[in-house]
């Protein structure tokens, strides 16, 4: 797979350093553990792959003042829509309903998500 399917090969040497990352955190529960992988999964069998941050701040959403809750399926349709803006560090942001995913420009990976009521002042629009 290595040199047959570099990107497969690419993808999967990702997972594996994420899980063993997660497990290795003390801090975490067992279940909040379970619920962070649970939630690479759903993500990746849909196409889109999520660093350890970006994770976080999908099952840790914090609620408050100015703070949207959203769904993973929610965050599905964010995710299938076009990139519509650009940060100034190269990365990609799809801003919708509120949610915006950040996803890093050489693996496409999801970065970070976060809720906001407006567009950033820096994002360059695309």
């Amino acid at each position: 797979m290595k040199y047959n399917n570099p990107e497969r090969w690419g993808k999967t040497m990702r997972n594996a350093k994420l899980f063993s990352k997660i497990d290795g955190k003390e801090q975490y529960s067992p279940e909040y553990k379970a619920k962070l992988k649970e939630t690479y999964t759903y993500f990746s069998q849909n196409g889109f792959e999520i660093t350890e941050h970006g994770l976080n701040r999908i099952v840790g959403q914090k609620s408050g003042k100015n703070k949207v809750f959203f769904t993973k399926e929610q965050l599905l349709g964010v995710l299938q829509k076009s990139f519509n803006y650009e940060q100034p560090d190269g990365k990609q942001v799809k801003f919708y309903d509120d949610i915006a995913v950040i996803q890093a420009r050489d693996t496409g990976e999801v970065v970070s998500v976060v809720t906001r009521s407006a567009v950033r002042s820096d994002w360059r629009k695309l």
